[in-house]
């Protein structure tokens, strides 16, 4: 299950490593597929201490999850407007 998670989380660690993302959100934006795929993997607190191990930053699951959700809503607020 590890592996699975990682290999979900791969590109959105780069983002959040990378000095040129606009911020943690544009991260979660970009990878918003990923993410569900992990989610249907583990919880966020699990998901969240992978992020941090890889990238060193700091935030908790409660944040991740609040991220994902401002995502998903605009996705979903696009679509219907598409």
């Amino acid at each position: 299950m590890g592996d699975s998670i990682k290999e979900n989380l791969k590109e959105l660690i780069f983002l959040l490593r990378d000095p040129d993302t606009k911020s943690k959100q544009a991260a979660f934006n970009s990878c918003y597929r990923q993410l569900t795929k992990a989610k249907n993997l583990a919880s966020w607190e699990t998901i969240v201490k992978k992020i941090k191990s890889e990238t060193g930053i700091k935030f908790d699951s409660r944040i991740a999850s609040n991220m994902y959700g401002r995502t998903k809503r605009k996705l979903e607020k696009n679509f219907f407007l598409a």
